[in-house]
């Protein structure tokens, strides 16, 4: 007899990694699949169809058919100024202009399927963060329950920017957290990603203090010294420099005008203004706000700051700086119009991903 113990070939522990591997593969794919046929099934269905679509249709259908990024709907009060089609966010209309390129009529049902690819390349965002932090199944569960929110359904079916705005940010703070090997070229394109956001929604320049303060966080002052960093600068001034070729330097004055027009002071950011008491004030207002609309789940909120503030895990603690730095920033006292709809979508989907980032590590801390 043999005294050897008998051992496997090398081939079956080859064979059974790649099952392994290969079924946590399907276990993905099948999840999305279950989120994107929810999804597509009440595409048409949920919302309602909203004013702001025959808006942002009306633009792609006259972008397709005359190259000006303005159609009919826009006439009134914006085509008084000069160069007025330069005012108007392009990225968005331009990926709508090549939905409805499929289309003989200008319609609906292209406009919200890309929205609803947008949503797509948000959840895959969401999960890579989410998987980065705190591995599979916590990347599973944050993107069901973003993927089936209501903030997702109303933001991936309008036809509108918004989800194109919040996609490419957490797109931007996925590559943030991926780039382990402090990579320029990674801090490249998330910079440009938040560059690029902006010029589809102004609103999504939330996301260029939250990854600073993810960099500060993690490097301190030495983050002046890390390549990543200074890649990660540079991909924001380039796509500032994007910006300013669309909207700023064909017609400065027109820019210029238009922006005093549709804005006012208070619209600042409160941080911007450097006074304590508006700051404060503000965020007496954001908790007002949150109570109001998450009467029940206001409780987890608070559970889970707590749990992430005691917690000494790094992914945990850049958890919470992702969402207080992004809650910060877009605080507004009530002295404004909290809730202007033309805002709603992003705000609501930007605070609901981090909101549920944090709510499932408290379920998983929890063992619920």
């Amino acid at each position: 007899m043999l005294n050897k113990k008998a051992k496997l070939p090398q081939w079956s522990g080859k064979i059974y990694n790649f099952l392994y591997h290969k079924k946590n593969w399907w276990q993905i794919v099948a999840l999305f699949a279950v989120v994107l046929a929810l999804n597509a099934w009440s595409l048409m269905r949920y919302p309602a169809p909203f004013a702001d679509e025959a808006w942002f249709g009306s633009r792609a259908w006259a972008f397709l058919h005359t190259g000006y990024n303005a159609g009919p709907l826009d006439a009134g009060v914006f085509d008084r100024f000069e160069g007025y089609w330069t005012i108007f966010p392009w990225l968005p209309t331009l990926f709508q202009a090549f939905a409805l390129s499929f289309a003989n009529t200008p319609t609906l049902l292209p406009l919200r399927i890309m929205s609803l690819l947008w949503g797509l390349i948000l959840l895959i965002a969401v999960y890579v963060t989410a998987n980065s932090l705190h591995g599979r199944r916590f990347a599973m569960l944050s993107v069901f329950i973003v993927g089936t929110s209501t903030p997702f359904l109303f933001s991936a079916h309008w036809a509108r920017i918004d989800i194109m705005a919040a996609a490419l940010g957490f797109v931007a703070i996925a590559l943030y957290f991926t780039n382990r090997s402090t990579r320029f070229w990674k801090g490249l394109l998330s910079g440009l990603c938040v560059g690029l956001s902006f010029e589809i929604h102004a609103h999504a320049a939330v996301f260029a203090p939250a990854i600073a303060a993810l960099y500060f966080w993690d490097w301190r002052w030495s983050m002046l010294r890390k390549r990543h960093f200074w890649g990660y600068i540079a991909g924001g001034l380039l796509g500032g420099a994007i910006y300013a070729a669309i909207h700023i330097l064909p017609y400065p004055q027109t820019y210029v005008q238009v922006n005093q027009l549709a804005f006012s002071a208070t619209h600042i950011p409160p941080l911007l203004t450097w006074s304590l008491p508006v700051i404060l004030e503000a965020i007496v207002d954001m908790g007002i706000l949150l109570v109001a609309i998450y009467p029940v789940l206001i409780i987890l909120l608070v559970l889970s700051i707590v749990t992430l503030v005691r917690s000494g895990d790094r992914p945990n603690q850049h958890l919470l700086v992702l969402g207080l730095a992004m809650l910060l920033w877009k605080n507004r006292g009530l002295s404004g119009f909290m809730a202007q709809h033309i805002e709603f979508c992003l705000r609501m989907i930007m605070k609901r991903i981090a909101f549920y980032l944090k709510i499932f590590w408290l379920h998983w801390d929890l063992k619920l």
